[in-house]
C-alpha cells in the first residue's frame, strides 16, 4: 500500500509508528506485548515473537474485545479485500496480485453484490417496466370547421368558375360511388371522418 500525505488512517504512517514500538532486539515483526505499558521511550513489546496459535486467533480476539456484532477471523481481511477491489471494478487478475490467489476461479466466492448494486439494478428495471407499459402517443387530430371551406367574398377564390359543369345526373353517379366508398372505408378503418356541410359541385379539370 502506497501513502496517504496528510490522512491519520495513513498506512505508511501507521506502520512506521508501530515499527518505533517494537523491541530492536527481536527480529520477528510479531512480537509480544508487554503485561505493563513501559515508560515513554521504551518498547512495547518483549523480546519474543508470538506463538502460531496467537496469531491464528488475533482478528478473533479483537472482534470480541472491541464488542462486534459477528465474529471476525483473519481470513475476513483478506475476503473484504477481495469484495472492494471487485465492488471497485478492478480486474481479477489485479486482484490476485495483491490477494495472492492463484486462479480466478477462487475469486468467485468473494464476488458478492452490494446493496447499492441491488437498489441500481432494481431502479433500471423498474425504469424499463415503465417504459413498457407507457401508453402509446394520441394521433394528431385535424378538426375542419365551417369557416375552413366556405369562401370569402373578397378573395375572389370562386369568381372564375368554369363553364363546363357537370350535369346532375353525372353528378349524381359519382355522388353515390363516393358515399359507397367512404361508407367502406368507415367500417374497415379507424380513418378520420370529414363532414362537410352544404352540397358539393363538381369540376372538369
Amino acid at each position: 500500500m502506497y501513502e496517504i500525505p496528510g490522512s491519520s488512517r495513513c498506512p505508511v504512517t501507521s506502520f512506521l509508528a508501530f515499527k518505533e514500538l517494537l523491541n530492536p532486539d527481536q527480529k520477528c515483526m510479531w512480537q509480544r506485548p508487554k503485561s505493563v505499558g513501559p515508560p515513554d521511550g521504551q518498547p512495547w513489546y518483549t523480546n519474543a515473537p508470538l506463538g502460531i496459535n496467537t496469531l491464528g486467533n488475533k482478528m478473533k480476539v479483537i472482534g470480541e474485545k472491541a464488542g462486534c456484532s459477528r465474529k471476525y477471523t483473519n481470513h475476513s481481511l483478506r475476503a473484504t479485500t477481495c469484495t472492494v477491489l471487485d465492488e471497485a471494478g478492478f480486474a481479477n487478475r489485479h486482484i490476485m496480485s495483491v490477494t495472492g490467489h492463484r486462479s480466478e476461479s477462487s475469486l468467485k466466492s468473494y464476488s458478492r453484490t452490494s446493496d447499492q448494486k441491488k437498489k441500481l439494478m432494481s431502479a433500471v428495471l423498474a425504469e424499463q417496466m415503465q417504459e413498457n407499459h407507457a401508453p402509446p402517443p394520441e394521433p394528431e387530430q385535424h378538426t375542419v370547421h365551417d369557416h375552413d371551406i366556405e369562401s370569402e367574398s373578397g378573395n375572389g377564390i370562386l369568381e372564375n368558375i368554369p363553364d363546363n359543369i357537370l350535369t346532375n345526373s353525372q353528378e349524381q353517379l359519382i355522388l353515390n360511388e363516393s358515399n359507397y366508398n367512404i361508407q367502406n372505408s368507415m367500417a374497415t378503418s379507424s380513418v378520420q371522418q370529414f363532414y362537410f356541410h352544404g352540397p358539393v359541385n363538381f369540376f372538369n379539370k
